[in-house]
């Protein structure tokens, strides 16, 4: 499958909290698929109000129409089912030098992997509390890892189907409480990130990653590399083309 690894991206204004974070936005996910394509075929599935924005990329297309978003990750939850074999989802803000190659003989392969102690998620765990979407979500697992889904590939399609219904169990009890929830796209990482963890623990899943492979090199860009790309890839020797 390495050999024929399609890129799929999942992208939608909607996402955007105001049109100047949106034309950012557009910027880096632009420059982010002229490094990915010159390794592997690219695929996008947006919506027909972001179409204008992103035909110029000269990418394939797929319009599917996205419901309002309540958390990031809605919109992976909705173009998951739709990925064939050779497909992997992969975020706007993932750079690749190099040939994208998947670990084998696991059930679902993420970007990196994180500890589910880091400050900031603790922070928002604590704070999610008072909400009766978190008294579904088990933090306290079997370990501390969890893993960023900035790339994400299921290989057992029941691991996948068992995700989606919890995220989606997570966010519509979260509806429910839709005017008390702080500004979106908060506690996204609970659902998207955590909620994910919890399916894996409870199905004795395999779980490997992308980054911790000597043959990959990339970058997915966070915090301050994400606002100013160009100067970040400079520093790396790998100039924007």
């Amino acid at each position: 499958m390495n050999n024929n690894l399609e890129l799929v991206y999942a992208f939608s204004k909607k996402l955007s909290k105001s049109h100047v974070k949106f034309e950012k936005t557009l910027d880096l996910f632009q420059k982010s698929t002229i490094y990915n394509k010159r390794f592997h075929k690219l695929k996008i599935f947006s919506d027909k109000e972001t179409l204008p924005f992103i035909e110029k990329f000269n990418i394939p297309i797929e319009v599917i129409e996205f419901e309002d978003f309540l958390f990031l990750d809605d919109i992976k939850i909705k173009v998951l089912p739709e990925l064939t074999y050779n497909q992997v989802l992969i975020d706007y803000d993932v750079f690749l030098f190099s040939k994208l190659i998947l670990p084998t003989q696991c059930d679902v392969v993420l970007d990196r992997p994180d500890n589910i102690n880091v400050w900031y998620i603790q922070e928002l765990a604590e704070s999610a509390r008072q909400y009766k979407f978190f008294e579904l979500l088990d933090f306290n697992p079997k370990d501390d890892i969890s893993g960023n889904i900035g790339l994400m590939k299921f290989f057992d399609k029941e691991l996948e189907k068992n995700y989606i219904y919890f995220y989606n169990q997570l966010k519509n009890i979260a509806k429910l409480e839709k005017e008390m929830l702080p500004p979106f796209p908060s506690y996204s990482i609970l659902l998207g990130e955590i909620g994910l963890k919890n399916v894996i623990d409870k199905m004795g899943s395999i779980l490997k990653f992308t980054s911790t492979m000597d043959v990959n090199n990339y970058e997915h860009l966070a915090g301050p590399k994400k606002s100013d790309p160009d100067r970040w890839l400079k520093s790396l020797n790998k100039d924007i083309i």
